[in-house]
């Protein structure tokens, strides 16, 4: 570590970093879908999936414009030029309450970085933005068994309140 990291913009040469971040996020979240819906899928077919829908390519240039947007904040954590981790997060309208939501979409720490404690400058830097527009509620999902993730959101000041299950259904 160069010193201490720093809350930067997004910018296009983070493509490199990003992508293999956005593969391994998005083979994770697949292969627990996978596995709740009972599908079977193995490496191979969560490869394909990736590559065949190329969710990589779509969430990187949603990220893109999310970092122009007025309602969205995208912001990486670098360790002098290199980026050790970023988070997405969105102002909506609460569909049931009718106010202002802030919604973390999107938080990653490169695996080499973990342990530092680095997802607390992340949230915090998501909140206090929430809070600088005036957002008075916030949410994120996690999916089961991402614990660093549970606990990381926890000291962000998030309580677990629902529970989303998944079934695989037969046909019979």
């Amino acid at each position: 570590m160069t010193g201490d990291p720093v809350l930067t913009e997004l910018r296009e040469d983070d493509a490199n970093v990003f992508w293999p971040w956005h593969r391994d996020h998005l083979a994770w979240h697949i292969r627990r879908w996978s596995e709740a819906w009972h599908l079977g899928w193995d490496e191979a077919d969560i490869a394909a999936r990736i590559r065949d829908g190329r969710l990589i390519e779509k969430e990187w240039t949603e990220l893109l414009a999310a970092a122009d947007g007025d309602d969205t904040l995208v912001r990486v954590l670098r360790d002098g030029e290199q980026p050790i981790g970023a988070i997405y997060a969105e102002i909506r309208t609460d569909p049931y309450m009718g106010l202002p939501l802030g919604v973390l979409s999107w938080l990653h720490v490169d695996e080499a970085a973990r342990g530092r404690r680095l997802s607390e400058p992340l949230v915090k830097a998501a909140l206090a933005w929430w809070a600088q527009r005036g957002v008075p509620i916030a949410q994120v999902y996690v999916t089961a068994g991402n614990d660093a993730a549970i606990k990381a959101y926890a000291k962000g000041g998030f309580e677990i309140i629902d529970h989303r299950m998944l079934v695989g259904i037969r046909r019979r």
